[in-house]
């Protein structure tokens, strides 16, 4: 009865009047790569000379043969690199040699027929096939075969090794996760310029759920350089998992424009050089954890939050160092370093026109301001404090000068250290608010302060406001 059935089955197909009975249901192919695909993509990295090993099974209604052909071919054009013949039966796995010389680069694995060269499947994994030896090649270009794209090759290159990313436009989102990379692409400015783009951002992403578009997780680092990245969450964000953080990374000679957030995340070593951060909807940068962090000849400007805040919930050992960089235009603060109990270097910094504070320096073991300029510091409710330094053990403040801050020029709180050479007034309400124990020394003639309320207040009716709350989501 069920034989009969099929040929009835089978007449109507042979006359036209219904499609197939596979087209019905199951596919009359699959195949499927076996080999370890990266987490969050279709890409199976294979090194040159390893097998692929590709899972098929054929529909018993479909026309084939045990000679049939499951193929390695080239994804940009089509060339065949090696085959092998299903067999008899008709589910199993093959295994294909990527030995031969073209196999370098994306392939796909595909099934046909001999007779007329007709592909019934392909399989949905793309085979990336790297160089033999140490995790892959010491250099690779973007584009290339090998790394059509940049996360090719980041995925291709080997540890420490560096990627070469030619001048142009990149729509990618991407992940460095346990090796050190060197990114470098052809100028972050000019004819010559990299750009990795993003979408631009409407509204601030909680923290927690902001990516990067360059995102560096637990193991990964390395250099990044001549790059522009704009648009984005965040332009470079940095993930922890299980206590583990990113290694080190440096920034050097990067644009970072239009992103939610310049610079975020958790990172253990941070190094940020001749790196421009600009238009960031909330943040210019913010860590929330990092132990060394330098920020060196850098300019952070017209950012929707704090332009540098790092805000340490633990107190690892390290240092932070500000050398030579300017500060402008910022909602809620320039430079903001809560917690840490670690030493704080500015040096040669200029910061202004921006609101809340100028510089806010809280729980630092050592605050050390030297040859640096705050000025124009206002708030809604004019109070805009040019430096605050509290509760730190050491504070040290040399050659700088405070101008046109609506609050105070400068405020100490319970902090011991020296003031040498210490400008603080022209169009500031306060000149100069010291309160706690002990005092840092101001004796200093060089020292000027002054106000349009009062030169210097000392314990007096102002007060300084307690150390802000750690947002929840910053």
């Amino acid at each position: 009865m069920k034989r009969a059935l099929l040929w009835f089955l089978l007449g109507l197909v042979a006359v036209g009047l219904i499609g197939p009975v596979w087209a019905q249901g199951a596919p009359d192919v699959t195949l499927d790569v076996l080999n370890a695909v990266t987490p969050g993509t279709n890409v199976a990295v294979v090194v040159q000379g390893d097998f692929v090993l590709v899972e098929f099974t054929v529909s018993p209604l479909v026309d084939s043969s045990p000679d049939d052909l499951i193929q390695l071919r080239r994804l940009d054009d089509g060339s065949l690199v090696t085959q092998q013949v299903r067999g008899d039966s008709l589910t199993g796995t093959v295994s294909l040699s990527t030995a031969p010389s073209n196999a370098l680069g994306d392939l796909q694995a595909v099934y046909v027929l001999p007779t007329t060269g007709a592909v019934l499947a392909t399989a949905p994994e793309t085979v990336r096939v790297v160089p033999s030896g140490e995790g892959g090649p010491t250099t690779v270009t973007v584009p290339s075969a090998l790394a059509p794209t940049i996360q090719a090759g980041i995925d291709a290159v080997a540890d420490g090794g560096t990627i070469q990313v030619k001048p142009g436009v990149y729509q990618e989102t991407l992940s460095i996760v346990g090796k050190q990379v060197n990114l470098i692409g052809g100028g972050c400015r000019g004819p010559k310029c990299t750009q990795i783009v993003g979408p631009v951002p409407q509204t601030i992403v909680p923290f927690s759920q902001a990516g990067g578009l360059v995102n560096y997780g637990p193991g990964g680092g390395g250099l990044l350089k001549d790059l522009a990245l704009l648009g984005g969450d965040a332009g470079i964000r940095g993930f922890s998992s299980a206590g583990a953080v990113p290694a080190a990374v440096q920034v050097d000679d990067v644009v970072v424009h239009g992103a939610g957030r310049g610079i975020a995340g958790d990172f253990s070593d941070i190094t940020v050089k001749d790196t421009e951060i600009s238009g960031t909807v909330s943040h210019g940068i913010v860590l929330l954890y990092c132990e060394e962090m330098q920020l060196l000849n850098g300019l952070v400007s017209d950012t929707g939050g704090v332009a540098l805040l790092i805000l340490n919930l633990v107190n690892p050992s390290g240092v932070i160092n500000i050398v030579d960089t300017h500060i402008f235009f910022f909602s809620e603060g320039g430079i903001v370093v809560v917690g840490g109990a670690k030493p704080v270097f500015i040096t040669d910094c200029g910061v202004g026109l921006g609101g809340e504070w100028g510089i806010l320096l809280i729980y630092a073991s050592l605050a050390y301001v030297q040859g640096t300029n705050v000025t124009s510091i206002v708030r809604a409710d004019d109070r805009g404090h040019g430096l605050a330094v509290g509760y730190s053990d050491f504070v040290f403040v040399g050659d700088c000068s405070v101008t046109q801050c609506e609050y105070a020029g400068t405020i100490f709180h319970s902090s011991g250290g020296l003031i040498l050479g210490m400008d603080s007034g022209i169009d500031n309400r306060i000149g100069f608010s010291v309160l706690g124990e002990p005092k840092p020394d101001y004796s200093d003639p060089d020292n000027v302060f002054s106000g349009w309320e009062g030169d210097i207040i000392t314990d007096g009716p102002l007060g300084v406001p307690e150390p802000p709350p750690l947002p929840a989501e910053p």
